[in-house]
């Protein structure tokens, strides 16, 4: 904005005459004009001045306006992202949980039951209770079981297999089926040691076929009970794995049958002979499959002090075989499975295991699947099966006691509640079972 000041214009013919105290009058009107005028301006020009800032607020002001515009904008973008982001996270946790839901995992179980099927063991027995019971109890889905006896054996376990269905009937969700495979293992030239094996397994996850014994003639082993294999196919999975089990020569040296072994105290010949000729087995098995995965199992009748030396000897070491021990110095009292009702009654419940004689033997080909239990969950604790179920127990020591007079009577307890736990458990086996698991990937497209 422009400020007009005014022009005052004096006619000369006027200078003359008597104007002149008019003209001094004019002259200081003027002068205070003037000076009204100037500081008029003066203070329009300081009004100016000061309005500038104003101004330049405004300019802030708008300039703010954009920052907030353009900090609108960017928590737009931000917040965009962070829905983004949550989007991503679900997207991931989906994932995950896909993942979660297409990953299983088998738990796999080898037991020695102790001359199971004798004609003590029918169903009201304590040893038939016992088993059955720890079946349920451990839910594995697959067992190896060895030690079943040759004369009607067989057909005992088979009745293992139909009680357990009768269980899964009364279950309202989660229920399985199982079947059972036998074979007898008998060595000609071994006379009095042949027993039956077993696999026992959840016919609704795995099926099992090409039962066979394992006969290495050429390499003359001569196993006095030649181990089981069988090949198992998920129901719900391309995968499929052979699994093997063993029961080795009885330990020690035999008077007249079997010399003892010269580099490992303690040990008969033939065990040693059988536990590293074990390693045939993976090597038939590596000629005729270049990615299958193979684990046997059993009652190795090895003792702690050699069972890294020959389980972990070069012989196996080469074929990149596999024992199912998390550092077994340091852990060996979680990895030893035999006990008796004896010592169990002579330790009080305290330490009663023994010997590490239950073992897998594992070629993992492939993708890694085998997972090693860790060393406390190795072995299920049935040395205190008959115990308060705070204790660890899980079987009805009445009711097995029960099941003890009616097949033994009287004669040596008077009644159930004299049958001390130790004799319940010398009547049931002398092997915990032990445990390793198997995981795999559901497949749509089998």
């Amino acid at each position: 904005m422009k400020f007009k000041s005014k022009k005052f214009i004096l006619s000369s013919t006027l200078i003359g005459g008597s104007l002149l105290p008019l003209l001094a009058v004019s002259c200081q009107t003027v002068t205070e004009k003037s000076e009204t005028k100037e500081k008029n301006e003066e203070t329009l020009s300081e009004n100016v001045v000061e309005s500038t800032p104003n101004n330049e607020n405004d300019n802030k002001v708008e300039e703010n306006v954009a920052e907030s515009g353009e900090s609108d904008e960017s928590h737009e973008k931000t917040a965009e992202k962070a829905a983004e982001a949550g989007k991503s996270d679900e997207s991931r946790e989906k994932s995950q949980q896909d993942a979660d839901k297409s990953e299983q995992k088998l738990k796999i179980a080898t037991w020695n039951i102790q001359t199971f099927g004798g004609e003590r063991t029918v169903r009201q027995s304590p040893r038939y209770y016992a088993v059955l019971e720890t079946l349920k109890h451990i839910d594995a889905d697959i067992y190896a079981l060895q030690e079943i006896v040759k004369n009607g054996g067989d057909k005992k376990a088979t009745n293992l297999a139909e009680d357990l269905n009768k269980f899964e009937e009364t279950k309202t969700d989660n229920r399985n089926t199982w079947e059972i495979q036998t074979l007898l293992s008998e060595n000609p030239n071994k006379k009095g040691q042949a027993e039956y094996f077993a696999f026992l397994y959840k016919s609704n996850k795995v099926s099992a076929t090409n039962l066979r014994l394992f006969l290495d003639t050429e390499n003359s082993i001569d196993f006095s009970r030649p181990p089981l294999l069988a090949d198992f196919q998920l129901l719900n999975s391309k995968d499929k794995f052979t699994l093997g089990t063993f029961h080795l020569d009885a330990p020690g040296a035999k008077k007249g049958k079997e010399e003892a072994s010269a580099e490992f105290s303690g040990q008969g010949e033939q065990e040693v002979k059988e536990a590293i000729g074990l390693t045939k087995i993976f090597e038939t098995f590596k000629a005729e499959n270049a990615t299958g995965d193979l684990i046997i199992m059993g009652d190795s009748n090895i003792k702690d002090d050699h069972s890294e030396k020959i389980f972990q000897s070069d012989a196996y070491v080469n074929l990149n075989v596999k024992t199912g021990y998390r550092d077994f110095a340091n852990n060996l009292k979680n990895y030893r499975t035999t006990f008796s009702g004896q010592g169990w009654k002579e330790n009080q419940g305290n330490n009663n295991y023994k010997n590490s004689y239950d073992k897998f033997l594992i070629l993992d080909q492939g993708p890694t699947n085998v997972e090693l239990a860790q060393p406390e969950e190795y072995r299920v604790n049935i040395a205190d099966a008959f115990l308060p179920s705070d204790k660890g127990g899980y079987l009805d020591k009445t009711l097995a006691s029960e099941y003890y007079i009616q097949v033994r009577g009287t004669e040596k307890y008077k009644d159930a509640n004299s049958v001390p736990i130790s004799t319940l458990l010398s009547n049931f086996t002398d092997h915990a079972p032990a445990v390793i698991f198997y995981t795999y990937t559901i497949s749509d497209n089998k």
